[in-house]
């Protein structure tokens, strides 16, 4: 079970110069400021004691430790980014001159801070590394300790929320894309119609303009028409005079068949009466 909402902040360094004789002016000024940013951090006005270390960590670039609380300072105000360059400056500031004895106390302190700001901005993986560094320094810090635990599991979140994410833009991107071959067919389809509509529309408007031809041919040839209805007309008569004529022929062949009937009836009747006197 999680005991707190918030990544715990490791404290605030105190960093003072000791006072006595043969400190120079301008370390003296260094400690005057440090301390008087100290206290003003102390009372949470986090952006004067912003002001301040920022003017050390510009003006004395030995003074590590007023670069780090500075990047303290600007954590409390959300300045995640401006945070992570003044803890990585106060490293550099650190490395810079030869040291007697390593400061693990100040190493471990910046790997964690510099923890906290990754994992403020979900760089989990990085905020776990820099945890790691820091209890390598300083195995026992407890604080560190829970720190990399929470970070650990909003990894498997993260990573697991990104599989979610990935899931659902390839269903989106399939989806686009069936709705896009979708309106392609369409769109194929629509312009085939309007292409078989206006073939269609350009084979009526030949048919009229051949229909439109024709007429004016006929208007501009009256006598090959009338010459066609003469022939026709013609032709009609020479087929009634034909059919007369046979009409004729037959009558004239009926009038010889019924005279050849009446002589042989006159026979008949003849020859009765000669039977009948003898």
């Amino acid at each position: 079970m999680i005991k707190h909402n918030d990544i715990k902040m490791k404290r605030l360094i105190i960093y003072l110069l000791f006072l006595g004789l043969g400190i120079p002016a301008f370390a003296q000024r260094t400690n005057d400021d440090i301390k008087r940013g100290n206290e003003l951090y102390v009372k949470k006005d986090y952006i004067k004691a912003d002001s301040i270390y920022g003017a050390v960590s510009k003006r004395d670039s030995a003074a590590y430790w007023a670069t780090y609380n500075l990047g303290n300072a600007q954590y409390k105000q959300g300045k995640y980014d401006d945070a992570l360059k003044s803890y990585q400056k106060a490293k550099k500031q650190y490395e810079s001159p030869k040291k007697k004895k390593e400061d693990t106390d100040f190493l471990s302190q910046t790997a964690h801070n510099i923890g906290n700001v990754l994992f403020k901005n979900k760089k989990y993986a990085e905020s776990i590394d820099s945890y790691k560094q820091s209890l390598r320094l300083n195995p026992n810090d407890a604080d560190t300790r829970y720190n990399l635990a929470r970070a650990q599991r909003m990894l498997i979140q993260q990573q697991e929320e990104q599989k979610q994410q990935d899931k659902q833009n390839q269903d989106q991107n399939k989806n686009d894309q069936n709705k896009n071959d979708q309106n392609k067919n369409n769109q194929n389809k629509n312009d085939q119609n309007k292409n078989d509509q206006n073939k269609q529309q350009q084979q009526n408007d030949q048919n009229k303009k051949d229909n439109q031809n024709n007429q004016q041919q006929s208007k501009n040839n009256p006598k090959e028409g009338n010459q066609k209805e003469d022939e026709s007309e013609q032709e009609g008569k020479q087929k009634l005079q034909n059919a007369e004529q046979i009409l004729k022929a037959l009558d004239e062949d009926d009038k010889k068949m019924q005279e050849k009937v009446r002589e042989k009836e006159k026979m008949k009747d003849n020859n009765y009466k000669i039977d009948k006197d003898w």
